[in-house]
């Protein structure tokens, strides 16, 4: 299993910036799929499990001790974080109180942090995001935060509205009887073809994906393709990656007969889903490259 193959090359050096480490969830498929690049570097690399906090995993106050499996992380020993903590653990236990530590490394003792979890949280409110992604070539499209409200008249489409992963339907599917159950985005469909625009260090790797779907991610004959982006709206990706603070970011765009749309910038993206499409691992390599040059 990766997962033991990464305690098991945990480090007990104190040596600094000497090791890559992971953070999420043991079972997260883009740390799985960036621990499988990052391993083939022959890189040091340590996976600090969200489950484990304050459990297995003490945080003193000179490193990580995982007490079942034996190992030891010291905090000057870390040369570069991915970052994949998706939920927070909130409350008096231990638990909790680990990942207050943890956050507070991620966001301010750590080197080489893809994303801090200050910036990684403008996407916690999908309509707050939006209103900070205008000013652009990219249109933003009208949107409508609701609870317990009839949709809005018209063709569109609803949504979680924070950064919970949610099926996009037209609102035609709505059912009547969860008005109210919960916040949802309603947003004005827009027809055309999906765009995923990966940016990292000022470069877009951009897919095209065709699909008869509202959401692509749940059409069987979804088309994706490498596609090349015009060059202001490659700038204006980049721009706004810059922006919300982040060094990593998934923006999903749809090009119509209007122009360019926004919909959102995801701040943890799961960039794996189209590497496997594409057959493509060029932003893997270079976060690989990137992680590589941050280890001594």
């Amino acid at each position: 299993m990766i997962q033991r193959t990464l305690c098991t090359q945990s480090p007990r050096t104190t040596r600094a910036r000497s090791v890559i480490v992971l953070v999420g969830l043991l079972d997260d498929p883009v740390l799985v799929y960036m621990a499988r690049r990052l391993m083939e570097s022959s890189g040091s690399v340590v996976w600090l499990d969200q489950r484990a906090l304050g459990v297995d995993l003490i945080c003193t106050a000179s490193g990580w001790q995982h007490l079942r499996q034996g190992w030891f992380l010291a905090h000057q020993s870390v040369g570069a974080v991915y970052n994949r903590c998706m939920h927070v653990c909130w409350g008096l236990s231990v638990a909790a109180f680990s990942q207050r530590i943890l956050t507070y490394l991620l966001e301010s003792v750590y080197p080489n942090v893809i994303n801090r979890p200050s910036t990684g949280a403008s996407n916690f409110s999908k309509l707050a995001q939006l209103i900070q992604l205008s000013g652009t070539v990219l249109r933003v499209p009208e949107s409508v935060l609701s609870v317990g409200c009839m949709p809005p008249s018209g063709d569109w489409v609803f949504k979680s509205a924070s950064n919970q992963r949610s099926v996009v339907h037209a609102v035609s599917r709505l059912d009547q009887a969860r008005y109210g159950a919960e916040p949802v985005l309603y947003q004005q469909r827009v027809q055309g073809d999906n765009v995923r625009v990966h940016v990292f260090q000022g470069r877009c790797e951009a897919v095209r994906i065709e699909a008869v779907s509202v959401d692509y991610r749940y059409c069987a004959d979804a088309v994706f393709r490498v596609c090349t982006l015009p060059k202001q709206i490659e700038q204006a990706c980049v721009k706004l990656t810059h922006q919300l603070g982040l060094m990593l970011s998934g923006i999903d765009l749809i090009e119509s007969d209007q122009g360019w749309t926004i919909l959102e910038v995801n701040t943890s993206p799961g960039f794996d889903y189209f590497e496997r499409r594409i057959g493509q691992r060029r932003l893997s390599r270079a976060l690989v490259r990137y992680f590589s040059d941050c280890i001594d």
